[in-house]
């Protein structure tokens, strides 16, 4: 994956330590469109603390490199599959649904990512 990230940020700054929160907004970007979730059991939530949540930074100027990173990567299962995600966590098994779901087949199992 590319990511061409520079914004208006670096061009007024260009610090070192600038750019570097643009390439972590990149990197917060991809964490928010692929593996942060919030879980709810029963209507209460079941990871309110970050402890629990899977989030890959903080955020900050970065913000402005991280708003796109989701849409981009939606895209980009789009140009791959032909199916467009509308909903933010774009994991392995929601993605597998959505193409079998296109296609009309049964869905076959998916592997643990884990394993």
């Amino acid at each position: 994956m590319r990511v061409d990230a520079d914004g208006q940020v670096v061009a007024c700054c260009g610090t070192p330590d600038t750019e570097g929160q643009i390439d972590g907004g990149v990197v917060m970007g991809i964490g928010q469109a692929l593996w942060e979730r919030c879980l709810c059991k029963d209507g209460v939530i079941a990871n309110p603390h970050y402890r629990d949540y899977r989030l890959p930074g903080a955020k900050g100027v970065a913000e402005t490199s991280l708003i796109p990173i989701p849409a981009a990567i939606a895209a980009a299962v789009y140009d791959a599959y032909g199916v467009w995600p509308d909903h933010l966590r774009m994991d392995a098994e929601y993605i597998h649904r959505l193409i079998a779901e296109a296609r009309r087949e049964p869905l076959p199992p998916i592997a643990d990512a884990a394993e």
